[in-house]
């Protein structure tokens, strides 16, 4: 009797307090605009071990993209590469990539070529890290009432926030086939991205999408990385797709 009369002045305290009280209606809803706090589990032990790859596998690219008029490799023979890397670090924790199935955030490799879905309320996506100096990413919505707006943030494989753009595109159905692409610069072997997706309009209506993303080597810049001197570079940039 003694123990019911204490739980139930302890819980009576709680509620008091504040802490144990339900939420209300209004901190149950989605957020108007998309922010890098939304943030889930942590996959820095196998970034960790992904980025020693990386910084590898970007010193062998170079020796074969950089110094010779013909490259050695194939770019697309580079890329595949790159994902079965990205796969084996999610892999290594249980991971998921590409999921849409289940709820929660999805974990995407770079490069990734097409992610369709809907969204209602929030998506969260997480990009690996690689080898690319730069990552495009491409929104583009599809259908739906909703609006869209993105925030994609940068981060260091030690989980430093860095810092965020932003993509935003109108709700009605008139804006539907609206894309829009940013770029996020210096992101080679240890730098990673986060995209939170929320959609403006109401959770009765939807907003359809599809997201790519891709890398791009900076040849001034992977010229460095190489074993020996270059003695070509070429003069554009090739940007590698999925």
């Amino acid at each position: 009797m003694m123990k019911t009369l204490m739980i139930t002045l302890t819980m009576a305290t709680l509620v008091f307090l504040g802490i144990a009280a339900a939420p209300n209606a209004s901190a149950l809803q989605p957020t108007t605009k998309p922010s890098c706090t939304s943030l889930f589990a942590r996959l820095t032990d196998a970034f960790d071990e992904a980025v020693r790859t990386m910084i590898s596998f970007r010193t062998k690219a170079a020796d074969a993209l950089v110094g010779d008029a013909i490259p050695l490799i194939d770019l697309e023979k580079i890329s595949d590469d790159v994902v079965d890397i990205q796969i084996r670090a999610y892999e290594s924790v249980g991971e998921i990539v590409g999921d849409k199935g289940t709820p929660g955030p999805v974990n995407l490799t770079v490069p990734f070529k097409n992610f369709r879905g809907s969204c209602y309320t929030e998506r969260t996506f997480r990009l690996a890290v690689g080898p690319w100096d730069h990552v495009k990413v491409s929104f583009k919505k599809t259908g739906g009432k909703n609006g869209a707006h993105l925030a994609i943030c940068k981060y260091d494989v030690n989980d430093n926030y860095i810092t965020t753009k932003y993509i935003q595109i109108d709700k009605g159905t008139e804006t539907a086939g609206v894309e829009k692409t940013i770029t996020m610069k210096g992101m080679k072997n240890d730098k990673y991205l986060t995209i939170h997706l929320v959609a403006e309009g109401g959770a009765i209506n939807k907003v359809d999408y599809k997201l790519k993303v891709t890398g791009e080597f900076d040849y001034d810049k992977l010229a460095k990385d190489k074993t020996t001197s270059p003695t070509f570079v070429p003069q554009t940039k090739t940007v590698i797709k999925r």
